[in-house]
């Protein structure tokens, strides 16, 4: 019989506005969540805020209403908060930046490859507002924000930019409008009349529509009007292949105005998907202009009428019309840990001399990430004892785990190496030794992924350490995700793109960035673990929520396997970074392709099979090897990556002994290896219908790492059950297909 959970609900973006008019965006935008976590109180033995925990920016433009609340960090929107006026704020399709001289508009109509980068620049159309004294953020949704732009010689603008909108919206009050057309002598007005203007900036045509009686007087470069009463522009860049229904569909969309934006997302297991449902909240109307990304465009339903669309670094998007769009994510299968499985007498005794080499260090060093990284290495050594029957080992790992975790969650006083403290101006948790800027709301989900997996390690091995650091690590979830009554409603998670962001406040011309996707990929596989450790399924349901979304982000951009997505002359497939504007094949650290590659690949545990495609993983693997030869970086994770593709293959490679990775083992390296081996890859035609369960070539597989029995279901692809394992507390079945 099914659980009652397999159909939840994990993220309810729900704004509380205020103002009705349906003329114009709401004056103020609060965005909450329901996650699911059952705590999110500031737990007494957090450390002391010392000055190097200080964030070096704040949000000093956050408006009357936001004040004194917990605020959104990591977002693409994020340097509107900390100021002076913006960065570049790539909502895709639209590019802004609030300037001393006005609110400048682009579009991402355009992409430019090298070998090494795919580049949308930002190139400015038109400047809306004229010279503006400050900025403040009054509002923001799921994907969208509200910037208030105070003008020098008038009332304040307000302006809603959404993700996904072609269209910017701005509140005018009565008096003078002035817009400036960027570009020179490539600027030319091809219409003038009835409110609204039609622009070719370049290349690109504009539309500029008004709702109120407007008449557009020109001097130069700079368009103006004066109005007795306030009105609503919309301003948007005509997508390529648009056609004469565009201007239409422009004038009806610029009456219903964005007043804000919103996510959900569920699981399903049953029918193994994750659904999420975005919306762009407008008064009522007909369906109106939206751009989708690559990666959304295959998951939306194909009714959806389709007009035109924009080049992007990412890829075209494909403009639709509606009001929201429901994306359904495979969910195939979660394995939240290591599988017990039948070694041969001499693969076991290799993989007990590789554990025995791995537990005789095990120190845990270095800060924020460091330390916590070496946390999940020691999470996956007592793993890997406990499937390998050895009880010492296993016993040395689970104090290691014991001890440092201890460590984290509790102050003891000034000669403490290592804390977790409460920082208010933005509201979050951040780590003493602070490294890579965690500060500064750096890669939180990086770091904390590490502590959140090694505390549902040692749940599940060691039940009795739960009341000892349940209420922190749950505040470590509650940072990652956001919710909770002392931090913002989201943290690292942008919920249009499908995928985290790693800075803090986002201070590049490029936007907001991330390197690392496997490991934002493995931040919700361990917090889904965790839920699933602690005996609460809708923890578990978020965290898989976002596995399964942010694994098609990262399978599609940096790992590049989705159609279309390279620009013609890049000459990889892998992104080592990702950006607002722009593909970087790097790396913030080493300049070997191995690095921008394996980046993609750590930390390696049984989450990693999002990674399933054989052929993507030896381009991978192979294009490492090609570039770097002898100086390859990290030869362990590009072993175990080939094991995706040629277990074989990699098992030859295991007897040269590669140097191991920070956070890998000898240990993990072989059993993976020898896993895959046994169990060929991740299976097409049949999945799991719960959270513990992956089908293989070879085999069903089925992890319990709850303290209660669970039974795992397979079906086909038609949806007829295959299977149904029953999985004793701790243990794992296999049943050979």
């Amino acid at each position: 019989m099914r659980r009652a959970w397999a159909l939840f609900l994990v993220l309810a973006l729900v704004p509380a506005c205020t103002g009705d008019d349906d003329a114009a965006p709401p004056t103020t935008s609060r965005s909450d969540v329901a996650s699911g976590r059952d705590t999110a109180a500031v737990p007494p033995a957090l450390g002391p805020l010392t000055p190097d925990l200080a964030p070096k920016s704040l949000p000093v433009q956050a408006g009357e209403v936001l004040r004194g609340r917990p605020l959104p960090t990591n977002q693409w929107w994020t340097s509107a908060l900390t100021g002076p006026f913006t960065e570049n704020l790539w909502a895709r399709p639209l590019v802004a930046r609030a300037t001393p001289q006005g609110l400048l508009v682009g579009a991402t109509t355009s992409a430019s490859a090298s070998a090494d980068a795919i580049i949308t620049p930002f190139l400015p159309a038109l400047s809306i507002g004229g010279a503006l004294r400050g900025v403040e953020v009054t509002g923001y949704g799921a994907f969208s924000v509200q910037l208030s732009l105070g003008r020098s010689d008038g009332a304040p603008l307000v302006a809603q930019l959404a993700q996904g909108s072609p269209l910017l919206y701005v509140s005018v009050p009565a008096g003078r409008l002035e817009i400036g057309t960027i570009g020179g002598s490539t600027t030319s007005v091809e219409r003038a009349g009835d409110g609204r203007l039609v622009v070719r900036v370049q290349s690109q045509v504009w539309d500029v529509v008004t709702t109120g009686r407007t008449t557009w007087s020109n001097d130069g470069s700079t368009w103006s009007s004066q109005s007795d009463e306030p009105l609503l522009l919309a301003v948007g860049p005509r997508p390529a292949g648009a056609g004469a229904d565009w201007p239409a569909a422009v004038a009806a969309a610029a009456a219903r105005p964005i007043r804000t934006t919103t996510s959900t997302l569920e699981v399903d297991w049953e029918a193994g998907v994750v659904r999420q449902l975005l919306r762009w909240d407008r008064p009522d109307g007909p369906p109106a202009p939206v751009a989708l990304l690559p990666h959304q465009t295959a998951l939306a339903p194909t009714r959806l009428r389709r007009l035109g669309r924009y080049a992007t670094a990412l890829g075209d998007m494909t403009v639709v019309f509606t009001d929201s769009v429901e994306l359904a994510y495979p969910l195939r299968g979660f394995l939240p840990a290591i599988p017990s499985l039948a070694l041969s007498p001499a693969d076991k005794a290799s993989a007990l001399a590789d554990l025995r080499l791995d537990m005789a260090d095990t120190t845990i060093q270095g800060g924020s990430y460091g330390a916590a990284k070496a946390l999940g290495r020691m999470a996956s050594l007592a793993e890997l004892a406990h499937v390998l029957g050895a009880v010492d080992e296993q016993a040395a790992a689970i104090e290691t785990l014991r001890t440092a975790l201890r460590d984290w969650v509790t102050y003891t006083g000034a000669s403490d190496a290592r804390w977790l403290a409460a920082e208010p101006r933005w509201g979050g948790i951040v780590a003493h030794p602070s490294e890579y800027g965690n500060s500064d709301y750096n890669d939180h989900h990086f770091h904390y992924g590490y502590l959140i997996r090694a505390a549902a390690t040692l749940v599940e091995l060691s039940p009795g350490d739960e009341g000892d650091i349940r209420a922190t690590i749950d505040l470590l979830v509650a940072d990652v995700m956001g919710g909770g009554p002392a931090l913002p409603p989201f943290r690292v998670f942008n919920a249009y793109e499908g995928h985290s962001f790693a800075s803090g406040f986002a201070p590049f011309a490029d936007g907001n960035n991330q390197e690392s996707s496997s490991e934002a990929v493995h931040a919700w596989e361990a917090i889904a673990r965790w839920g699933l450790a602690t005996a609460r399924p809708e923890v578990a349901s978020a965290g898989a929520a976002r596995y399964a979304v942010e694994s098609a982000a990262a399978s599609a951009y940096w790992l590049g396997e989705h159609p279309g997505v390279r620009a013609p002359g890049y000459a990889h497939q892998v992104a080592g970074i990702v950006w607002g504007g722009k593909v970087d094949f790097a790396t913030w650290f080493d300049a070997r392709a191995s690095a921008a590659i394996g980046i993609q690949l750590l930390p390696f545990t049984f989450g990693s099979l999002y990674r399933s495609d054989r052929t993507a993983s030896a381009a991978r693997v192979g294009a490492a090897r090609r570039a770097d030869g002898d100086k390859l970086l990290w030869p362990d994770l590009f072993l175990m990556e080939e094991a995706i593709a040629d277990p074989a293959a990699a098992a030859r490679g295991l007897d040269f002994g590669p140097p191991i990775e920070a956070g890998n083992s000898r240990t993990l390296l072989r059993y993976w290896v020898l896993a895959l081996g046994q169990l060929g890859g991740r299976a097409s035609d049949v999945r799991a219908t719960d959270a513990g369960g992956m089908a293989f070539d070879t085999a069903l597989v089925a992890r319990n790492v709850g303290r209660r029995p669970l039974a795992v279901g397979f079906v086909d692809r038609d949806g007829d059950t295959v299977a149904t394992l029953d999985v004793p507390p701790g243990g794992t079945v296999v049943k050979r297909r």
